[in-house]
């Protein structure tokens, strides 16, 4: 639970602003709802990171760091930039190798063999809707019901924005393939998307041509290999410029009638981009990860022993279920603070009787400190999945 309660806090307050008398009921009562979740978050947090914060993971987490006081001025902007416009203004971060991510000579992101995508990268009809948005605000024209929506949507998406723009750019939003963190606003923009097509009088017609068209573009360049610099260039900037030509056409429609029958395939072809890339970059990804993660679960849970263990390993999602299953069974993950604690850690298991294993996903440097003067032992053989960690005085180190 992280900004989610933000967002829906905004919106609290925004059926409060558009209608006090009529829903302050409603809009009490569903806060009253949302308190009991809220205050679970806080009892967990205070007993996991002693903070009563209920939407934080840890002290400091949401914390703005773009108004550090040695924060570089563009941070925010750096920010902004990478979360919403090219995900490749964040490379100087090392975080994403940590998590397995590879970054090429284009400057994409490579999480396995999908790119890894800023908002606009994975759903270039946004920045329509945002534009929409904002010159809902531009215009004193009596109020009606769709204008209120823009509005109304608009506020709560530039607040998340610039959220994430103060929280400065070193935040990554770990091992996905689109912008995650603004999963919560996409059922808001379509809702501002349904009523833009309807207001502008698209038909269904071209508008499902347009998007034949940007989905036959996208397979051209899913048709290369994913170590193509073509097809990364092409998946990284090709929906930022269909993305800018079509608010530029929008803009130019408000004043040239005629040029508004091109309004429907533009915003098509966006769609239809969007649905090929997300079909045939983001989910086979997806669908391989999760395959990796089957077998290294499968893997690890059949050569475990059936005693009290402990775990190390550098990325320990796939290995969750393990814990449903084993109450004997401890895992513990390095990166957080790059295998600082796991040696004390590693004293304290083998103390305590049980028996140490490492995946070897664990870098070389902190397998070298958490074995040193300890024999190293292959489960399994020599070509096993990990390695056991003996104690010192049952083994001296291997050469």
């Amino acid at each position: 639970m992280r900004y989610q309660h933000i967002v829906t806090a905004g919106l609290i307050g925004l059926a409060l602003l558009a209608d006090p008398v009529r829903r302050v009921r409603k809009a009490l009562a569903y806060g009253a709802g949302l308190a009991l979740p809220l205050a679970l978050c806080s009892v967990v947090n205070s007993l996991r990171a002693g903070i009563v914060n209920p939407v934080s993971k840890g002290p400091g987490y949401v914390s703005l760091r773009g108004l550090a006081t040695d924060a570089s001025p563009w941070d925010p902007l750096r920010a902004f930039g990478a979360h919403v416009l090219d995900f490749s203004m964040q490379r100087h971060l090392p975080m994403w190798q940590q998590i397995g991510g590879n970054w090429s000579d284009t400057g994409a992101l490579m999480l396995l063999s999908a790119v890894k995508k800023a908002l606009l990268q994975s759903a270039p009809w946004l920045l329509v809707v945002m534009v929409a948005m904002g010159t809902a605000w531009l215009r004193a024209v009596p109020a009606n019901p769709a204008r209120r929506v823009f509005r109304s949507a608009g506020m709560v998406v530039a607040g998340v924005l610039l959220l994430f723009a103060l929280a400065g750019t070193d935040r990554p939003d770990g091992w996905c393939y689109n912008a995650r963190y603004f999963l919560d606003l996409i059922p808001l923009a379509a809702l501002a998307l349904a009523l833009l097509v309807e207001r502008t009088g698209m038909r269904w017609r071209p508008l499902a041509a347009g998007a034949a068209a940007g989905g036959l573009g996208a397979l051209l360049p899913l048709a290369l290999s994913s170590a193509s610099a073509a097809r990364q260039l092409a998946l990284m900037y090709v929906p930022l410029v269909l993305a800018f030509a079509s608010v530029l056409l929008f803009a130019v429609a408000r004043r040239r009638p005629r040029v508004q029958r091109w309004l429907a395939p533009a915003m098509g072809v966006l769609l239809g981009w969007a649905t090929a890339v997300h079909l045939g970059d983001d989910l086979p990804a997806a669908r391989a990860r999760r395959l990796a993660n089957l077998n290294k679960l499968s893997s690890v849970a059949a050569l475990l022993p059936d005693v009290p263990v402990a775990l190390f390993a550098q990325r320990a999602d796939a290995l969750g279920p393990l814990l449903l299953e084993r109450r004997d069974l401890v895992i513990a993950a390095t990166w957080p603070d790059h295998g600082h604690d796991a040696p004390a850690l590693l004293e304290a298991f083998q103390r305590a009787g049980r028996r140490v294993f490492v995946l070897p996903d664990v870098p070389e440097a902190e397998l070298r400190a958490l074995s040193a003067g300890r024999m190293l032992r292959p489960v399994g053989g020599a070509d096993s999945l990990f390695v056991e960690i003996g104690s010192r005085q049952r083994a001296a180190p291997l050469p």
